[in-house]
């Protein structure tokens, strides 16, 4: 934690560990404890074989990634004759999707495990995340309901939200009409029946 740290100049709110395997690359990413500022860049950390290739390789991670800072090393990948960045082929894409799988892995666990770490991550985030649910269906089925709107009742989390209009929506089933599903309607009795037929 100390390094992240280092490389935030703040606690990182988590650290997420990453991992391909085929690649041989692995690293953590440091949640950030302050929201970057609109349009920053990808800025991670990047190592070929231990060796710095840069300070600041912004390809390695998903552009959505915008959370995090990362520290990442890599033994499968390939530099660019400059050794400035990354060639970007197959096996670069292939680690970023799975790089990027990991930390959408976190935010969803976090959900179920610590909701109320959750809510701390959205509260610091919450401007960009409203921007990334529109490109991720997957993260958005489940913290579009942790983001919260302007209502005539003040702030409110749209899950919270919803809940208020099913409430509210919820039909009030009237007693005097109400019958059991698949009863039957009441059948005229057989005396009354007989009367209705006889002659006058």
């Amino acid at each position: 934690m100390q390094y992240g740290r280092d490389l935030l100049g703040a606690a990182p709110l988590d650290v997420i560990p990453l991992t391909e395997p085929a690649t041989g690359t692995q690293g953590l990413a440091y949640v950030l404890p302050f929201a970057p500022p609109p349009g920053a860049r990808q800025a991670t950390r990047m190592y070929l074989g231990r060796m710095l290739l840069s300070e600041r390789v912004d390809d390695v991670l998903p552009d959505w990634a915008f959370f995090v800072r990362a520290v990442i090393d890599s033994t499968g990948l390939a530099p660019t004759a400059s050794r400035e960045s990354l060639v970007e082929d197959t096996a670069l894409e292939h680690v970023r999707e799975q790089l990027g799988a990991g930390i959408r892995r976190w935010v969803l666990e976090l959900g179920l495990r610590e909701p109320h770490r959750l809510a701390q991550f959205v509260a610091v985030h919450e401007v960009g995340l409203k921007s990334l649910v529109r490109h991720d269906e997957e993260l958005a089925r489940f913290i579009t309901r942790w983001l919260t709107v302007e209502t005539t009742h003040g702030t409110l989390r749209i899950g919270e939200l919803v809940e208020r209009y099913r409430t509210c929506a919820t039909p009030r089933r009237s007693t005097s009409s109400a019958r059991w599903p698949g009863s039957r309607r009441p059948t005229r009795s057989s005396s009354t029946a007989a009367t209705s037929t006889t002659p006058t």
